[in-house]
């Protein structure tokens, strides 16, 4: 016959396993910035209907967690990748909502971007942006890197002069600047007047905010 203290600390394995088998993923994340209209299933399998990372529209997600190491796999029609603790893994896919920025889209290739309590730890992949108030330059594009903390990409088209600057601090502050450089009289004119200010390298836009 088992003792006493066996069958206490077999049925406390089960209680701790059931308690970790259904662990809500609404938890598990909301402190990673990420929001849903419904959020169903446990941290292994569940689904996010309307997910929004900060108020960026990720779509219909569906998750799947694994114990190690870490990290909970999403994928969507609109993103795919990994959740790790110290950040993302391997995403991948397109996004339209950026409300205040001069982006029409922002396409994501393989990006990986990690962080400790100094800021950004490491990025690689690639990010290609299409500017909204100029969609003739096509779609801009470069790779991400950390530098001092800070995540940043510098994107270029593949003709035209023209650039993006985009970086985001340990805080979740952001910041995007759009400088097109030659343009004719009349386009720089019009650019102006929709926002763009004039400097010695042509006109540019600036945003800055907090995610």
């Amino acid at each position: 016959m088992m003792p006493r203290w066996g069958w206490m600390i077999g049925g406390l394995a089960v209680l701790v396993a059931a308690v970790v088998a259904l662990f809500p993923l609404r938890l598990a994340l909301r402190d990673r910035g990420i929001a849903a209209d419904e959020i169903s299933g446990s941290i292994w399998r569940g689904h996010l209907t309307g997910a929004r990372w900060h108020g960026i529209a990720l779509g219909d997600l569906d998750t799947s967690a694994r114990a190690w190491p870490p990290a909970i796999d999403f994928s969507g029609s609109v993103l795919r990748g990994r959740l790790t603790p110290t950040g993302v893994e391997g995403l991948s896919g397109n996004i339209e909502d950026f409300a205040g920025l001069p982006l029409a889209q922002i396409s994501l290739d393989n990006v990986t971007v990690l962080a400790n309590d100094n800021g950004c730890s490491f990025a690689g992949g690639v990010v290609a942006v299409y500017a909204q108030p100029v969609p003739q330059l096509g779609a801009l594009s470069g790779p991400l890197i950390c530098q001092n903390g800070v995540l940043r990409a510098v994107l270029t088209p593949e003709q035209g002069d023209a650039r993006v600057d985009l970086s985001l601090d340990k805080n979740n502050r952001y910041r995007a600047v759009l400088t097109v450089g030659s343009l004719p009289a009349m386009v720089r004119m019009g650019l102006i007047i929709a926002g763009f200010e004039a400097t010695d390298k042509g006109v540019a836009m600036t945003r800055e905010g907090q995610l």
